[in-house]
C-alpha cells in the first residue's frame, strides 16, 4: 500500500444477503447502475467478472446483489463485500482524496440497511426460507373456547396491541408454551400466529425440529437474527425433543440461550411447543421461565361436533345423526383424528352414492369412521412419553 493509500473497513449488523442487495442498490443510486466494474488483473490488466448474485427476497421473488472484490467507477481503488468467514463487512482500499466520498457512501449504505431488509417483517424458517402462510386460517380448525381465549389474550394481543401493551408496561419478551398431544392444533396455532405477526410488521422465525447437534447449534443464530429483526416471534417446535432423546439438560440449555441472547427489553416473543407437558419440570414452568402454558388437550363434546360439521358440508349431513353418540365415539381423539373421521365419512358417502345422487353422510357412516381409527389413536397415545420405561 502506497503512502497515499488508506483502508476503510465498516462492519454492518445484518445478514450477508441483506448487505449484498443493499450495496448494489446504494452503489447504483449513488454512482450509476453500470458503475461496478471487475478488478483488473494480469499482464494485460483485463477485468474479471463481477460476482453479481441473485438473492431470494420472497416465496417467488428475487433481486440482485453483489459480493467479492470489484472497483467502482469514479472512486480510485477497490471494494470488498464480505469477510473471509462470511462476516457482513465492507472494505475499501482507496486514496486519501476519496476518504470522504467512501465514508459518505458507507453512511448511506448503513442508512439503507436500517430501512430496508429482505427478512424483517417476513415469516422464515431457521434456514431463512420464506414460509407460505396462505393456508393458515382459524377457519380450518376448531379450538376449545378456553384455548382460543388464551391464544387471543397471551399471544395475539402482544402482537396486535403492541403499543398499548408497552404503554401498560407489559414486556414483549414473553415465553409461551403450547402443550398438547399430537394433532391438537399446536403447529397450526403457531402458523396462524405467524400470519398475524407478519400482518402487524413482526418478523416470524420457525425453528423446526431437527437432529440434536444441528438444532442446538442453530439456537443462538436464530435468536441473534430475531434480535436484529425485532419485533419478532420465534417458534421452537418440539422444544423438549432432545431431552426425550436422552439429553436431560437440553431444555435448560435452550432456556439459558434465550435468556443469554435476549435482554428483558427485547421485543421477541418466544413460543415453545411440546407433546409431553407432564415431563416438563416444575422449575421450568415458573413465570419468567415460562410465562404462560396453553393446554391444547382441551377438546370437549361441543368442539368435536363443531369440527365435524365444519369438515363435512351441511348438504351432505343426514338429518337423523345422533351427534351425542358420535361425539362419544370420538371422545379420546385429538382434533386431527376427528378431522380424519370427517374425511373418511365423506369418502365412504361418495362411494356409496355411486354415479347418481348426492353423497349423504349418515349416523352409521360417522360411527364406522370413528371406530376405524380407534387402534391408530391408541397407538399414538402410547407413543407419547420419553421412552418405554416412562
Amino acid at each position: 500500500m502506497g503512502d497515499n493509500e488508506i483502508s476503510i473497513v465498516q462492519d454492518f449488523e445484518c445478514h450477508m444477503n441483506d448487505l449484498a442487495v443493499a450495496f448494489w442498490a446504494t452503489a447504483s443510486k449513488r454512482f450509476g447502475e453500470d458503475s461496478i466494474l471487475g478488478m483488473r488483473v494480469g499482464l494485460f490488466r483485463r477485468r474479471c467478472e463481477v460476482n453479481f448474485v441473485t438473492v431470494k427476497v420472497g416465496i417467488d421473488e428475487y433481486t440482485k446483489g453483489v459480493l467479492g472484490s470489484f472497483e467502482i467507477r469514479g472512486v480510485r481503488g477497490y471494494f470488498v463485500v464480505g469477510g473471509r468467514e462470511g462476516e457482513p463487512l465492507v472494505k475499501a482500499t482507496t486514496n486519501k482524496e476519496f476518504e470522504g466520498e467512501v465514508n459518505d457512501f458507507f453512511t448511506e449504505l448503513g442508512n439503507y440497511l436500517k430501512s430496508h431488509s429482505i427478512y424483517k417483517g417476513k415469516a422464515l424458517t431457521s434456514q431463512l426460507e420464506f414460509m407460505d402462510l396462505s393456508g393458515a386460517s382459524l377457519n380450518e380448525l376448531t379450538y376449545d373456547e378456553e384455548v382460543l381465549n388464551d391464544l387471543r389474550e397471551h399471544v395475539w394481543a402482544l402482537v396486535e396491541k403492541r403499543e398499548f401493551c408497552k404503554f401498560m408496561n407489559i414486556k414483549s419478551q414473553r415465553k409461551i408454551l403450547f402443550a398438547g398431544n399430537f394433532g391438537t392444533g399446536k403447529t397450526m396455532a403457531a402458523f396462524i400466529t405467524a400470519k398475524i405477526a407478519v400482518e402487524h410488521g413482526f418478523t416470524f422465525m420457525y425453528m423446526e425440529p431437527s437432529v440434536k447437534s444441528s438444532y442446538s447449534a442453530s439456537i443462538n443464530s436464530v435468536l441473534r437474527f430475531a434480535r436484529r429483526s425485532q419485533p419478532a416471534v420465534v417458534l421452537f417446535e418440539d422444544w423438549d425433543r432432545e431431552q426425550r432423546e436422552g439429553d436431560q439438560f437440553a431444555v435448560g440449555h435452550i432456556m439459558s440461550a434465550i435468556d443469554g441472547v435476549l435482554s428483558k427489553n427485547s421485543e421477541v416473543i418466544i413460543i415453545l411447543t411440546t407433546n409431553n407437558p407432564g415431563k416438563i419440570t416444575a422449575g421450568m414452568l415458573r413465570p419468567g421461565r415460562i410465562d404462560k402454558v396453553i393446554n391444547f388437550n382441551k377438546f370437549e363434546k361441543v368442539d368435536i361436533i363443531c369440527l365435524l360439521k365444519k369438515a363435512i358440508p351441511g348438504t351432505m349431513l343426514h338429518p337423523d345423526i345422533d351427534w351425542d353418540e358420535v361425539a362419544k365415539h370420538c371422545a379420546d381423539y385429538s382434533p386431527a383424528f376427528v378431522d380424519e373421521v370427517g374425511i373418511s365419512s365423506k369418502l365412504k358417502a361418495i362411494r356409496l352414492a355411486g354415479d347418481e345422487g348426492l353423497p349423504m353422510v349418515t349416523h352409521e357412516i360417522l360411527i364406522s369412521a370413528a371406530k376405524s381409527l380407534e387402534i391408530r389413536s391408541k397407538k399414538c397415545q402410547e407413543a407419547l412419553g420419553f421412552g418405554p420405561n416412562s
